[in-house]
């Protein structure tokens, strides 16, 4: 008795902050690669067929693209993280909180809802 099949594999390539092509909003995509193996024995022996997909993070939609735009946004999307941190002997934050609560970061902005404070000009 043979047994054989086939299973899929999804690799995340990248992630890159542009607009959905289905709900048309400026939000991160997940680049990955999936892949349809041969399986004998449960043990996968070769790529069957491979697809390049972008997943949104709003409205979760996938979207098939070609290898070449894959890797063009993968690469983007390491572009627009930037060089990764430093990790030294003694990684600290960049804003420690001090004994009085300030963080010296800037404050939130109001939230306005309903009808304006007697403190707002």
């Amino acid at each position: 008795m043979i047994l054989f099949g086939f299973r899929g594999k999804r690799k995340r390539l990248g992630t890159v902050f542009t607009e959905c092509p289905q709900c048309h909003r400026a939000c991160s995509q997940v680049v990955a690669r999936t892949q349809r193996w041969f399986t004998l024995f449960f043990i996968p022996i070769f790529p069957f067929s491979t697809t390049f997909l972008t997943v949104c993070s709003m409205c979760s939609g996938a979207t098939k693209i070609d290898r070449a735009r894959a890797e063009h946004l993968s690469k983007m999307g390491e572009q627009q993280a930037g060089p990764p941190p430093s990790t030294g002997p003694d990684p600290t934050p960049s804003v420690l909180p001090t004994s009085d609560g300030d963080t010296g970061a800037p404050p939130f902005p109001p939230v306005h809802g309903g009808a304006p404070s007697s403190d707002q000009p």
